[in-house]
């Protein structure tokens, strides 16, 4: 017999490699959010407006696969960027395409209660993307790409625990990224080779803890350094 570990470690005993099945996992490309209509934003009860500054976009705004698809955004004010629901509620929303958000400061953004998934969403600018989305928390386990710019991407999301893998090795300004948040994590594996400025990165978090802070320092330390 042929000894086979899975992806999650478990050891199984097979005749032969022909009995060997290889499934691969179903890779999800939306980057979807969960709102609730529910609280007070710019928008209705039964609304949520999407805070897309430019872009195209495909939308399912109900998770059932009915798709809207939404080109050449002009910015926030574009109307086809408010949807209306038949019920106020809580309701996730997966959406294709590239562009940049920008709830920074809106009322909308505290409509937001996850960021569920990243995808493999084209994100032009992080610049104050999800800035005073004070409810969200990170549910994402996929890589978030970063571009260049995500200053105050995350400022005063209150909430913002956990918070998993980001690709950063493109990003040159993490200004005030985590200004006034909950970040508690141990962000030592970042690539912060391209990065000039990280002004006010966290200022004003009490959430950090020691162990997570020191290695996190110590991990942009080591990227400095070139190792």
């Amino acid at each position: 017999n042929i000894s086979v570990t899975d992806c999650d470690g478990t050891v199984s005993s097979v005749p032969s490699m022909e009995d060997v099945v290889c499934t691969i996992p179903e890779v999800n490309e939306w980057f979807e959010i969960e709102v609730d209509t529910r609280i007070s934003g710019d928008s209705p009860s039964d609304s949520f407006n999407l805070a897309l500054d430019y872009g195209n976009i495909t939308v399912d705004w109900e998770s059932n696969g009915g798709l809207d698809s939404i080109t050449d955004i002009t910015g926030l004010s574009d109307s086809r960027l408010l949807h209306q629901y038949t019920t106020e509620g809580i309701y996730t929303i997966r959406i294709k395409g590239f562009g940049a958000f920008r709830f920074q400061d809106k009322p909308e953004a505290s409509k937001i209660l996850s960021k569920k998934n990243n995808g493999s969403f084209n994100h032009n600018s992080l610049d104050g993307a999800f800035r005073k989305c004070v409810n969200m928390v990170d549910l994402a386990t996929d890589t978030l790409i970063a571009p260049s710019n995500m200053r105050s991407c995350f400022l005063r999301c209150y909430n913002l625990t956990p918070l998993y893998y980001v690709n950063t090795s493109e990003v040159s300004t993490l200004q005030s990224c985590f200004y006034e948040t909950s970040l508690n994590a141990d962000l030592g594996a970042w690539d912060l080779r391209k990065c000039t400025n990280m002004g006010t990165f966290a200022a004003l978090v009490t959430t950090w803890s020691t162990p997570n802070y020191n290695a996190s320092l110590m991990g942009f330390l080591r990227m400095q350094a070139g190792d």
